[in-house]
Parts: C-alpha cells; sequence; structure tokens
C-alpha cells in the first residue's frame, strides 16, 4: 500500500516539537485523500502537484519571505529531487530516496528484463548533478524497501555542500524512531547550517 500523509503525522509531530519547524505537506493525486483521480496517474502529474504546492506558498503574503527546505521521503524524495531542479530551495532533505525507477526494478526484480519497458523513470540520480543547494541525505543500512546503495549512490553523485547520515539499524519505515534524538540532531545540524 502506497504512502501518503496520514502515515506521517508521527515523524512530523516530533519535527515540529522537537526542531520547532513549520511544515507544509500534501498528498499528489491518487493517494490518501487527494482529489485527481487516478486518470492522470503519472510522473510528470506528481511534479506539477508539487509545483502547485509551492505556487500556494509563494502565493501566501505571510510567507513571502520565507525560506523553503524541501523534504522527500521514498517516492516524494523523487519529487522533491525534481523540484529543487525547476525551483531551488534553501536547502534539500531526501530520506530513504532511490536513483531510479529502472535501478529499482532491476534491484526487486533481477531476474525480469523490466527496466526497458517503464515509462515512469523518477530518475533522481541524473537529475542530482544539476541541483546546487544544500543537502542532507538520511537512509537507514537496514532499509526494506530501498537499498540503502542507492541512498548512497545518489549522494555521491549530488554536488557539495552535502552531508550522507546513515541510520544504524532502520528500515524504510522507521528511521526516526530507530533513529532516535540524533536523528533530529543531524536535522538540526543541516538547518543550523542554513542560517
Amino acid at each position: 500500500m502506497p504512502g501518503n500523509i496520514s502515515h506521517r503525522v508521527d515523524n512530523i509531530k516530533y519535527l515540529h516539537r522537537l526542531l520547532r519547524l513549520n511544515i507544509f505537506i500534501f498528498d499528489y493525486r491518487g493517494y490518501g485523500r487527494s482529489a485527481g483521480g487516478h486518470s492522470d496517474l503519472s510522473e510528470e502529474a506528481t511534479y506539477r502537484d508539487a509545483d502547485g504546492a509551492l505556487a500556494y506558498l509563494r502565493g501566501r503574503q505571510d510567507l513571502a519571505r520565507t525560506r523553503l527546505i524541501y523534504f522527500g521521503r521514498s517516492l516524494g524524495a523523487a519529487i522533491a529531487v525534481e523540484a529543487a531542479r525547476r525551483h531551488p530551495p534553501a536547502g534539500l532533505i531526501l530520506e530513504t530516496p532511490f536513483t531510479s525507477i529502472g535501478d529499482m526494478a532491476r534491484a526487486t526484480l533481477p531476474f525480469l528484463p523490466v527496466g526497458g519497458l517503464l515509462r515512469t523513470r523518477y530518475d533522481s540520480l541524473s537529475k542530482i548533478q544539476e541541483i546546487r543547494v544544500p543537502l542532507l541525505v538520511l537512509h537507514g543500512d537496514r532499509d526494506d524497501v530501498v537499498p540503502y546503495e542507492q541512498g548512497r549512490r545518489l549522494f555521491d553523485a549530488a554536488n557539495e555542500p552535502k552531508t550522507f547520515y546513515q541510520i544504524r539499524g532502520a528500515r524504510h519505515n522507521d528511521t526516526y524512531i530507530v533513529g532516535g534524538q540524533p536523528y533530529f540532531d543531524a536535522w538540526a545540524r543541516f538547518l543550523e547550517r542554513l542560517q
């Protein structure tokens, strides 16, 4: 079952409480309670959803001078990479990111030649080289969905300044729980450097 914002409430609660962050989160079309239906479920459609969310934030007078930091995890990391390429933020945080859908297909179905058949690409590995904002990548070393090595490869391909934080013992969906206070400290150090 794909994730949606209801699966992120606990993590956001801690980010808000411990780091005093103001957070805006949205579902892509077809996820959670988001409108948009399944007729336009495509990679480009998710990018348009992110563009719409950014347009909303930039259109608010009370946020006119706010420096935005993009945070994406898993599929959201791929969308945050594209958003950062189109509209550079003050900083970019990627958690449990994959390099591309093709690489994920090869990792999960190594004996089937499905990579060339995929229309959906989410090719963060080629896009990350175009991004020139401070980057934090967080990845659990026991991720059971996105191979840890993909997070490392994405990080290695990125421009400086960049930081990689390995969450020892964390799987795909328990990073902030297993990571505990050191996880939030990694966030805090990164955010302090952006000031």
